[in-house]
């Protein structure tokens, strides 16, 4: 079992995507963590995290080996892409 820290502004979508590569894992991600049961609700920075790391060329590995940290905090949908830039949504970015 591996561990992340989170950083501020994550929820528990980011963290699936950032160590699995999709939001399928978001289940997988409480099994391993039962505290984190606020699904949807931004995940204090600094708390440790238990994960299985992937093997294999997958989108988990590009977004680590790039610096890539999604993090799209507490925001209502449609508030923002969750980028930082090259996406725009009814006018935010």
């Amino acid at each position: 079992m591996a561990i992340y820290k989170t950083l501020d502004g994550q929820n528990i979508w980011d963290l699936s995507t950032l160590l699995y590569g999709n939001n399928s894992s978001t289940i997988k991600i409480i099994q391993d963590n039962p505290a984190l049961v606020n699904v949807g609700k931004t995940i204090p920075a600094g708390t440790v995290v238990n994960y299985t790391a992937q093997n294999g060329n997958t989108i988990a590995d590009f977004l680590r080996n790039n610096n890539i940290d999604p993090n799209t905090g507490t925001r209502t949908p449609g508030q923002g892409s969750g980028f930082s830039s090259g996406f725009t949504y009814n006018g935010f970015n």
